[in-house]
């Protein structure tokens, strides 16, 4: 037997998104960090999840849009930051009485979040809020269960 798959998607699309900035003047916050914290368009999570008796593996898809940069460039013009996505990996085991074992992969192409001139949290050459700076990750995970 090749087991089961399960196929999902989650994602959100934003439409607009306004806010107060003076307390009078509405201002869009939909992909641009011009006057806040960036708000992408897209965000969404593929994943492809497989089991086979005590066997198990899960591949997943992250993806967030890119917006237009808080701080202008150099030369005073725009800037684009672009799309962030990665890939994770994850193989399970349970075929001990209780017990669920795991190991995986995060950002499994050890992709690097895209540059922004972002000023307003102490991390510099990317947004925390829209990409993630750690590179591959490994882990290990064991989970017991009484009954």
């Amino acid at each position: 037997m090749y087991g089961n798959f399960r196929l999902g998607l989650q994602g959100t699309y934003v439409r607009e998104w306004k806010a107060q900035i003076d307390g009078v003047t509405y201002v869009s916050l939909l992909g641009n960090a011009l006057y806040g914290p960036p708000v992408p368009r897209w965000r969404s999570a593929l994943t492809v999840d497989w089991t086979c008796a005590s066997w198990g593996a899960t591949l997943a898809h992250l993806h967030i849009d890119g917006y237009v940069d808080q701080n202008p460039g150099v030369d005073r013009q725009l800037r684009d930051v672009g799309a962030f996505a990665t890939w994770d990996l994850q193989g399970r085991y349970s075929g001990f009485t209780g017990w669920l074992l795991a190991a995986g992969i995060r950002n499994l192409f050890d992709k690097e979040p895209p540059f922004s001139n972002q000023g307003d949290t102490f991390q510099v050459g990317f947004n925390p809020q829209a990409a993630n700076p750690l590179g591959r990750v490994f882990y290990l995970r064991a989970r017991y269960a009484f009954r």
